[in-house]
């Protein structure tokens, strides 16, 4: 049936998307596990969201996104 093949395709590497990479092993990130934490201990500090997302060259929101754990959650 599709969907077993489809899960051996992923168990086996065959598939791109199969992998699921957290955080700084996929390809697209833009920040490290260490960064991270960096990020939220700025933000426990006090340091607006701005601010730190300019030190980090990304985002607001991705700054935010660390802080209130709807990325990162790994970490």
């Amino acid at each position: 049936d599709a969907q077993w093949n489809t899960d051996d395709m992923i168990a086996k590497g065959r598939h791109p998307l199969g992998s699921n990479l957290l955080g700084e092993d996929h390809h697209s990130s833009k920040l490290t596990d260490d960064e991270v934490l960096v990020i939220r201990h700025l933000s426990d500090q006090g340091i607006d969201y701005r601010d730190i997302a300019k030190h980090f060259n990304v985002h607001r929101n991705t700054v935010m996104y660390c802080c209130v754990g709807r990325t990162w959650r790994h970490v």
